[in-house]
């Protein structure tokens, strides 16, 4: 047998644990190897499989044949067998077709039902194993202090400068990732620039100079030092209603 019918069998085995995984982590998503994909989508996958075959089993007459599966896997089977083996599966192709699509469904809902728990009780930050997003994602979102409420993320970026350093600070807008998932760029808001300086006290008497434009970027890789406050705004009251003494 060719061995691209078992390569694409194996890939369609696999595929509801490489969808699992890609709904429970945080976009963007790492790069990781082909191997290491494989690695971690192939338990959810056994199990999820497992689940939805006793499930059809218990629920209609179908059976699955194993051994048939397995031999086409192995691809140890003559051509008269296999071509057996292809009838059969004609027979039940559409049948097929749904449950593969239900279960790629599923099993994304169920990926991105886990990791919304995960992130939801901090789960990722006890057990490392659970882990879905980068680091620097979750300083931004707070999730590394005591959970506080907050209305916008201000930071303050120390750049080097030529002889000396720059100081950048605005409102956070968001990260650019590059293809791979690592941080390229800061975006800021309403960002504005403390004069190079290297003397402390310069540095407390300078005034800062409001950077034009709508959005400002700073390469990730260039920031030596970066303070994160989170603000939270006072709440607008209503006036009291006004009272008429009658």
């Amino acid at each position: 047998m060719n061995i691209a019918f078992p390569a694409l069998l194996l890939f369609l085995l696999i595929l509801p644990g490489l969808l699992f995984r890609r709904g429970f982590l945080n976009p963007p998503l790492p790069a990781t190897s082909l191997t290491d994909e494989i690695a971690w989508a192939v338990i959810p996958a056994v199990i999820l499989h497992l689940s939805a075959t006793a499930l059809i089993e218990s629920t209609t007459d179908y059976r699955v044949d194993f051994g048939t599966l397995g031999q086409l896997l192995l691809g140890v089977q003559r051509d008269v067998a296999i071509a057996a083996d292809f009838r059969e599966l004609g027979r039940y192709l559409r049948p097929i077709a749904y449950y593969n699509l239900l279960l790629w469904t599923v099993s994304f809902v169920l990926g991105w039902a886990l990791g919304t728990i995960v992130y939801r009780f901090s789960l990722d930050r006890r057990y490392a194993w659970l882990k879905r997003s980068n680091d620097w994602r979750d300083l931004i979102d707070g999730r590394l202090l005591p959970r506080q409420e907050f209305d916008y993320v201000w930071l303050d970026a120390m750049v080097k400068s030529g002889s000396g350093t720059t100081i950048y600070s605005g409102i956070m807008s968001e990260f650019i990732y590059s293809a791979d998932g690592q941080i390229e760029a800061v975006v800021f808001r309403e960002a504005l620039k403390w004069m190079t300086s290297v003397s402390a006290l310069q540095w407390m008497t300078s005034e800062s100079e409001l950077i034009p434009g709508a959005a400002f970027a700073i390469k990730f890789s260039e920031i030596l030092n970066l303070n994160v406050s989170f603000v939270q705004l006072p709440e607008i009251l209503e006036p009291p209603a006004s009272t008429v003494a009658g």
